[in-house]
């Protein structure tokens, strides 16, 4: 049998995870030199306010090639394989750990950069999931995922560029800049980078992109809208209340977003994650 191997970025938690039969490999977070594991020790909440009141800027730390290792090892004892799927590696080296772990485990493993995260990351796991269970073959449900990956679209509304900055993502520079002069900014998460879609001043940009994002939606066949955040709830409801004009037929999922994305984009920032068919 094929066997689901994941990290904590995919906001699938310890409950969910025994439902659906797969592994979870846990990122880690450091707040102001405490470390927590991610998903297990604090949730997305959680982590918000430890931030605000830390007197450090958080880091994250990937899993160890050891602890995928040893979860491949384990899985291989019942004579399974294994997808492992993986966040981006534009946000973080977790799969290169995996990919690395998986050439040293006895089990066959094939590991995906995703170049996904979050809800657009447990929706390729839950697709793998069910393909599984269909007695499908380890290069089939690999092919279906990098298909459905390819045809996901994720955007981030984002209000301060601090700890993309601090996290050497964004020039010094331009985050002084924008903070100066309150710029909010929306980016599209590609297969490598962060590409600057829409920027100005105030959260009056956010409205404009959504209505232009909106019309997009309007024209494809997306049967599913995700809306993450950190935090801000009025910014999530102006996105949903916007897209649903636009895509009135499709299911709205909103979560709080996990430490891991949490520490990347900072407060009072959205994601709207979808796949088109």
């Amino acid at each position: 049998m094929i066997k689901i191997v994941t990290d904590s970025s995919a906001l699938i938690d310890q409950n969910e995870a025994q439902n659906l039969g797969i592994k979870v490999v846990p990122l880690t977070v450091i707040i102001d030199e405490k470390t927590y594991v991610d998903g297990v020790d604090l949730n997305g909440k959680e982590f918000m306010s430890k931030m605000a009141n830390s007197e450090s800027f958080p880091t994250t730390s990937q899993p160890s090639i050891g602890a995928f290792k040893e979860v491949y090892d384990e899985i291989g004892q019942e004579g399974d394989e294994i997808l492992s799927l993986h966040m981006t590696s534009a946000l973080s080296g977790t799969v290169h750990a995996a990919e690395q772990a998986a050439q040293l485990t006895d089990t066959k493993v094939s590991v995906i950069d995703t170049k996904c995260v979050d809800q657009s990351l447990s929706y390729l796991v839950r697709i793998a999931v069910g393909m599984s269970k269909e007695d499908k073959s380890l290069s089939e449900i690999e092919s279906e995922v990098r298909l459905v990956a390819n045809k996901s679209q994720i955007y981030l509304g984002v209000s301060t560029l601090d700890n993309l900055v601090k996290g050497g993502r964004v020039p010094k520079a331009v985050g002084a800049v924008s903070n100066f002069i309150k710029l909010r900014l929306v980016f599209q998460l590609t297969d490598k980078k962060l590409e600057l879609k829409a920027k100005g001043r105030g959260n009056k940009t956010f409205g404009k992109w959504l209505k232009k994002q909106g019309e997009i939606l309007a024209t494809q066949n997306v049967k599913e809208v995700c809306i993450s955040h950190t935090g801000n709830l009025e910014l999530v409801q102006q996105a949903v209340d916007i897209l649903k004009t636009f895509k009135p037929n499709a299911k709205f999922v909103v979560k709080h977003t996990s430490p891991i994305v949490c520490t990347h984009v900072g407060k009072d920032a959205f994601a709207v994650l979808y796949h088109y068919e």
